[in-house]
């Protein structure tokens, strides 16, 4: 479980239970995360976005194209923080659709494809956002 202790509307930091802190920080292409104490990146989802519709009804569309929470050997895993960082862009973007990748076994041309733990980190995010 994951204890907030900052929110600056575009930036998080979360204690874990081993007292350590992270912070995850959005910008206009995805969100990274960070190990507060040595500041090294342990992480990061990057998001593509394009524009959706015609003349008259545009929306943004973000797809997730990346997953990354590998850093220091992937000891900040299934702790979270990534649910916690898809949560901090998503929040940021509400007024925007979001798409997941699929498991389909093939790489697109965004670059998007399911890897590791990937699948299970994207159908958690499907039941927790979308369902």
């Amino acid at each position: 479980m994951l204890k907030l202790i900052t929110d600056d509307n575009d930036s998080r930091i979360f204690q874990l239970k081993s007292g350590e802190q992270i912070k995850i920080c959005a910008d206009e292409c995805g969100v990274k995360i960070f190990e507060v104490k040595s500041g090294d990146k342990i992480g990061e989802l990057i998001f593509r976005m394009w524009e959706d519709g015609n003349s008259y009804i545009t929306e943004q569309v973000y797809k997730l194209t990346h997953a990354f929470l590998e850093g220091k050997r992937g000891y900040y895993k299934r702790q979270g923080i990534a649910t916690e960082a898809f949560k901090l862009f998503y929040n940021l973007h509400d007024d925007s659709r979001f798409e997941l990748p699929e498991d389909d076994g093939q790489k697109h041309d965004d670059g998007s494809h399911m890897t590791s733990d990937g699948l299970a980190f994207v159908e958690s995010l499907r039941r927790k956002f979308f369902e």
